[in-house]
């Protein structure tokens, strides 16, 4: 086969794709009711599905210098590489942010186990160790008895509103009335409680932060403050409920001075990572896979360090989501692909299949749209044919057959304008061949009106012969 006669794929293929955006334009055009209630389906779909999530979320960050803010910034900062924008919102700590969730006031916040969740709260698991750090200055216990080495002692147990507060008066409350009396309590935020006890201001300050946080290493890197040793930590933790027993290995914070001189016994609540209720679910689903990776690169001298994040708190409600992720995993396309299409994906993709198992099948049965434009635009013009073969048929006059001649020549330049699409030039090359024939049909009627001498006799360009004229005053004449 040459050149000549080999046929262009491509170019047949391109013509049909041009063919079809043209069918779809005048569908819009002249169906313009069908197109908007198809639209306005559409829009009111996606609004119910909701498949892309906001671009920005708020996140409680607790006080500054907090082992929450710490949190905060780099779970900001990771969903930064996920094109999705963090704002940092300043609260009191653990306690006021499960409230502010609640309220609506941020979308994310990190709190602390053993805090009955209010309304509208959603569980994503516990993320962290946040242990219980008890530092005191001067010297060592004489004895493991807590009550004794707390009295007369200046001690801060935090603002309200802040898990440091929640933890210490939990403490406090199993020391009894008595021996809370003999202890000066000084409802002090993080800041001002590192300075005073830097300074020697207080003897003693309850910490609920991270290892991590800028306030503990602050106060660890001076010499002159001890870190208490809670070697009934074990029955603590079993009276709190929902606090953990974790041990501190010696020399975990320094070899030389070691530090601490010996394992410390603490005791540990975790951080849960709490969301709205109405979060996007891809958001939740982002939240968990930054979770997972960071409990991953974090170091802890603590057990459980690299199995966060869990499901370690049974007061809080669980998120569905949650749930989904621990026992299947998250969506295998997030990370692979942009968020915002990873998450479109992973939201339609059970409409999409159902879709495509109603309409496909339907499809099938159905013209292509620009078949259909062009049945459509063919059917009228037969339509507006057979008019003018019926008004042809009895005319009773020249110029009734005029005014048909001039309507079949309009009919044939529309057909000769018309776009034909691929697939539809048989039924174009019927319509035109039949509109000619109609043509040629009026002009021998034409001929039949004429003066004898002035046009023979002619036969049906059909093959036969047609109707006698009906008698009219010229032809009598």
């Amino acid at each position: 086969m040459d050149k000549k006669t080999n046929p262009s794929v491509s170019g047949y293929i391109w013509r049909g794709i041009c063919d079809e955006c043209l069918a779809i334009s005048a569908l819009v055009r002249h169906e313009w009711l069908i197109v908007g209630v198809l639209a306005a389906l559409i829009v009111f779909g996606v609004s119910v599905l909701k498949p892309l999530p906001p671009s920005v979320i708020r996140i409680g960050a607790g006080q500054p210098g907090s082992g929450i803010v710490a949190l905060a910034a780099a779970y900001r900062d990771e969903l930064k590489k996920h094109g999705v924008r963090a704002e940092l919102v300043v609260t009191a700590g653990a306690v006021d942010n499960l409230r502010k969730v609640s309220e609506g006031v941020i979308d994310v916040g990190f709190t602390q186990s053993g805090i009955a969740a209010p309304a509208n709260v959603s569980y994503m698991g516990s993320i962290e160790y946040q242990p219980l750090w008890l530092f005191y200055r001067g010297p060592a216990p004489s004895s493991d008895d807590l009550a004794t080495f707390l009295i007369g002692k200046r001690v801060s147990n935090g603002i309200e509103g802040s898990g440091s507060r929640m933890a210490s008066d939990w403490v406090l409350e199993h020391l009894g009335e008595e021996v809370r009396s003999r202890i000066r309590l000084l409802p002090l935020d993080a800041p001002t409680t590192i300075d005073d006890m830097i300074e020697g201001r207080i003897d003693v300050a309850f910490f609920l932060s991270p290892l991590l946080s800028p306030n503990v290493q602050r106060i660890l890197a001076d010499p002159t403050i001890s870190l208490y040793n809670f070697k009934n930590a074990e029955g603590v933790a079993f009276l709190m409920g929902f606090a953990n027993h974790v041990t501190l290995p010696a020399g975990a914070l320094s070899l030389f001075p070691l530090r601490p001189p010996q394992d410390t016994h603490m005791l540990a609540a975790t951080i849960p990572l709490v969301v709205r209720s109405d979060v996007h679910p891809a958001l939740q689903n982002l939240l968990l896979i930054i979770s997972k990776e960071m409990g991953q690169r974090i170091s802890t001298p603590f057990e459980r360090g690299r199995n966060f994040p869990a499901f370690l708190d049974k007061q809080l409600p669980r998120s569905p989501v949650a749930e989904r992720y621990y026992n299947y995993g998250g969506p295998i396309l997030i990370g692979r692909l942009p968020f915002w299409l990873a998450t479109l994906v992973d939201s339609i993709w059970v409409a999409l299949i159902a879709l495509f198992a109603i309409f496909y099948p339907l499809s099938r049965l159905m013209p292509s749209y620009r078949g259909l434009f062009a049945t459509a635009i063919h059917s009228r013009y037969y339509r507006r044919a057979r008019q003018i073969e019926s008004a042809q048929r009895y005319a009773t006059s020249l110029e009734a057959l005029q005014k048909c001649e001039a309507e079949i020549n309009d009919l044939l330049a529309m057909i000769r304008e018309m776009w034909v699409p691929n697939g539809s030039s048989s039924a174009h090359g019927a319509l035109l061949t039949a509109v000619m024939s109609l043509d040629a049909d009026l002009k021998w009627r034409k001929a039949q009106f004429a003066p004898l001498w002035a046009a023979p006799a002619l036969r049906s360009p059909c093959g036969h012969q047609p109707a006698e004229p009906h008698a009219t005053k010229e032809n009598k004449a």
